[in-house]
């Protein structure tokens, strides 16, 4: 139904299934990532239960606002609160400074090999989707920008 010839219609297509591949594929990686982290910090600290724990926080991780700081936070608080607050301070501060930014590191890294953009115009999207789509943003913003960039540079090089 679209106006344009096949072979950019095809363009549009395969540029927008790879973004998506490359955004679900690097959200689960990421997840992945920070959950075994977290399981390390907390295994370090001498929390028990840890495969537990890990499971866990690689499921909320999934979730950009919730991470895995819904587990390691109460644990982080825990320690604070009996007593235990070097360990408490090092959760919160590995939790914040390092598990957290995991994400804004490596997800435009993995995705912007195949949806061909540059890491931090893809954090951008990243991030700008998420602010106006919620939790589906991760995966709309990318998009968004692929189809944008897409048709640049369609414009560029067939119709200018």
């Amino acid at each position: 139904m679209s106006p344009m010839p096949d072979k950019i219609d095809q363009l549009y297509v395969v540029r927008i299934i790879s973004m998506t591949r490359a955004m679900i594929k690097g959200t689960f990686l990421v997840a992945v990532i920070q959950g075994v982290l977290g399981g390390l910090l907390l295994l370090i600290m001498g929390v028990p239960y840890i495969l537990i724990l890990t499971l866990v926080m690689i499921l909320f991780a999934i979730i950009p606002m919730l991470s895995t700081m819904i587990v390691t936070l109460p644990i982080a608080l825990y320690f604070l609160f009996t007593g235990e607050i070097v360990k408490g301070i090092i959760i919160i501060l590995v939790q914040t400074l390092v598990i957290s930014s995991i994400d804004n590191i490596l997800r435009p890294i993995l995705a912007s090999g195949e949806g061909h953009l540059h890491p931090g115009i893809l954090l951008l999207a990243i991030l700008g989707g998420l602010q106006v789509f919620g939790f589906l943003g991760i995966i709309y913003g990318p998009i968004i920008l692929i189809f944008f960039t897409t048709s640049l540079e369609i414009y560029q090089k067939y119709y200018r």
